[in-house]
């Protein structure tokens, strides 16, 4: 939590902020495609170069992302059992791709061509990410 008036530091992560701790903070990397304009956090990075890991030992923030909302779209669906149709104990990209309908689709079964594609894309992702997990 910053203070208005004096653009100071006052809360961070829920407790009253502490000038002589050691926070870790995420650091935005410069992907080339203009995003990343945090201009406080990178005028600190900049002052600050020591405290900050080499950029090749930063772990891109998009692949934990990614695997935490995959585990939370997988909460939603329904469960290993019901996905599991052919009941041989495997889930086949088919059966991911028939509850992810269910659930976010409201089972509707003729799928408009980028209703389908966005399936499509969503349980090659789904797969790939639980692969890293």
């Amino acid at each position: 939590t910053m203070d208005p008036a004096t653009h100071s530091m006052t809360m961070a992560a829920g407790t009253a902020f502490d000038p002589e701790r050691v926070y870790s903070v995420a650091v935005g990397v410069d992907l080339g495609i203009g995003a990343g304009v945090n201009e406080p956090l990178l005028e600190w990075a900049q002052q600050n170069e020591s405290s900050l890991p080499h950029r090749e030992l930063a772990r891109p923030a998009r692949e934990i992302l990614e695997v935490y909302f995959v585990r939370q779209l997988w909460e939603r669906l329904p469960s290993f059992d019901q996905i599991d149709t052919r009941k041989d104990d495997f889930l086949h990209p088919d059966e991911i791709r028939e509850a992810y309908k269910q659930v976010f689709f409201g089972g509707v079964t003729d799928l408009d061509l980028s209703q389908t594609l966005a399936v499509n894309e969503m349980v090659a992702h789904l797969i790939r990410c639980l692969d890293k997990a």
